[in-house]
């Protein structure tokens, strides 16, 4: 059966993709990363993989999240009642307008709105920037949008409904324009209103990059929470940082306390700590949900991590002296858990991609998902130019197999980032960072069979690779590489198709 856009996009269509009771029990075979400890405790990171530039809210005992989308087709959005166990709703799609940054997600006015930068990357060109609002009644769609909002060459956009109901979006650099009553236009001009922290000089940063505000109110104060130092300069640039006010355009005051949230040492296990979002609970306790780098393991992405927010006698909101994110945090107060993560092996029985998998807009049309096997229209002559499907692991360390059969001029394979193997008609070949790697004598086995099954294992960014007959018995090869990505891929180049069958996932620490 193909696989319809409109299926793939479309919110409309029921999704109930992980309503299935098996799927906690098929998170936890695969071994993956669990933040609850299952004794009212947690670990940092809430989500594993790379998911950046966090944005939540909460509507009653629900709280909703999503993230930067990077170079996919839409947002994925996640399911909470206790902050600590997510899980996927479904996919947001952002259409072919360009890269989705750093989003706002909020509710006011009884609907849903995210704000965000869509990045255009065109050839030869420097990137551009335009703003846009995507809006639903209900989380899972159907979503309105995308709706230019005329605001070209800034990002980051933070919205803001003040106590009056009017209605504000900040952007970068402190600046702020007013909204119309449906949020749906500006109104007035852009104007700056907040210059940042002040920092001191001799921190090692990237830049003031004043950035990513997220605004709610409290106890008569508006506050803005920013990140600065920039996102990805030295360990130690990025953070978050605090100001109030008690009107919603300013005059802003800086917490005395700046900044929430920082990596001040190398050392440290998290780096570039920033990027948050200040959530309370029913019960009126309030945490930070930001973005981090595991030291030394960047290849995993921008991480999502939680920590306690206390707030002092004068009402700044600041994380407890002595609580690190590398502690065992006591979970939120009550809450439902309602299963955490999504299964990432896939045996493609569904008639529509799992919301798992990511892909350029361009290509969706590439891929048809159903009756146990992915089939994929191959194109391009290079790794740069292929159809390819990624997905976010939930580990340090894993290895993914998939049996793979190419057809007419195709070849497929599986990568981890731009390290791995296709097959095609003159056998195998062999990927290092995203070239042919040439091959010597006993490199590669001789191959005669249009298929075979392909397992690719990374340790610590070390990528070991195996093939199989039959799935059964495996062959190492003799060469394995260093990989700067963990992103699982599965690719089709040349002409003709690829055909998948039986992907899976199984974490190794």
């Amino acid at each position: 059966m193909k696989t319809t856009l409109a299926v793939i996009l479309g919110l409309s269509a029921a999704l109930p993709l992980l309503s299935a009771p098996d799927r906690p029990a098929q998170v936890r075979a695969e071994r993956q990363w669990q933040p609850d400890q299952g004794n009212g405790w947690y670990r940092n990171p809430i989500l594993p993989g790379n998911y950046g530039d966090p944005a939540v809210v909460r509507v009653g005992a629900d709280y909703y999240m999503i993230h930067s989308g990077g170079r996919t087709y839409g947002f994925l959005m996640w399911h909470s009642r206790d902050l600590v166990n997510w899980r996927p709703l479904g996919v947001i799609p952002v259409g072919a307008l360009g890269s989705p940054w750093a989003p706002d997600l909020v509710y006011t006015h009884g609907r849903f709105y995210i704000y965000v930068t869509q990045t255009v990357y065109a050839p030869n060109s420097p990137r551009s920037f335009a703003n846009f609002v995507y809006h639903a009644k209900d989380p899972q769609g159907p979503w309105a949008g995308p709706v230019d909002l005329k605001i070209p060459g800034l990002i980051d956009p933070g919205h803001l409904t003040a106590q009056d109901g009017r209605r504000y979006l900040y952007l970068e650099k402190g600046q702020v324009v007013e909204l119309t009553d449906d949020g749906l236009a500006t109104k007035g001009e852009l104007r700056k209103v907040y210059d940042g922290w002040r920092y001191p000089d001799e921190w090692v940063v990237e830049c003031p990059c004043l950035e990513a505000p997220k605004l709610f109110f409290r106890q008569g104060w508006y506050y803005l929470v920013s990140a600065m130092g920039g996102t990805h300069g030295p360990s130690t640039s990025h953070m978050a940082v605090v100001a109030r006010s008690k009107s919603p355009t300013g005059p802003w005051e800086d917490s005395p306390s700046n900044p929430l949230i920082r990596t001040f040492s190398v050392n440290e296990k998290w780096w570039s700590q920033g990027h948050a979002t200040l959530i309370d609970t029913p019960d009126g306790s309030w945490w930070a949900i930001y973005h981090a780098i595991e030291n030394s393991r960047a290849a995993l992405g921008r991480q999502t991590l939680m920590l306690p927010v206390i707030w002092t006698e004068d009402g700044w909101p600041i994380i407890k002296a002595g609580v690190a994110p590398t502690d065992l945090l006591a979970k939120p107060a009550g809450g439902e858990n309602v299963g955490h993560g999504m299964p990432i092996s896939d045996d493609f029985s569904a008639g529509s991609l799992d919301v798992k998998w990511a892909a350029s807009h361009d290509t969706l049309k590439n891929f048809q998902s159903g009756g146990g096997r992915l089939v994929v229209d191959a194109q391009g002559d290079s790794l740069a130019k292929v159809a390819r499907l990624t997905c976010a692991p939930a580990n340090h360390s894993f290895e993914v197999t998939v049996l793979v059969e190419y057809a007419e001029g195709a070849e497929g394979g599986l990568l981890i980032g731009n390290c791995g193997i296709g097959l095609g008609k003159n056998g195998f070949v062999m990927y290092n960072g995203g070239t042919v790697q040439p091959v010597r004598a006993g490199d590669l086995p001789e191959w005669k069979s249009p298929r075979a099954w392909i397992k690719v294992r990374t340790l610590a960014n070390d990528i070991i690779i195996y093939v199989s007959a039959d799935g059964v018995t495996w062959q190492k090869l003799k060469r394995s590489f260093r990989t700067g990505s963990l992103t699982p891929v599965l690719y089709a180049q040349g002409n003709g198709q690829a055909i998948f069958r039986n992907f899976t996932y199984c974490g190794l620490d």
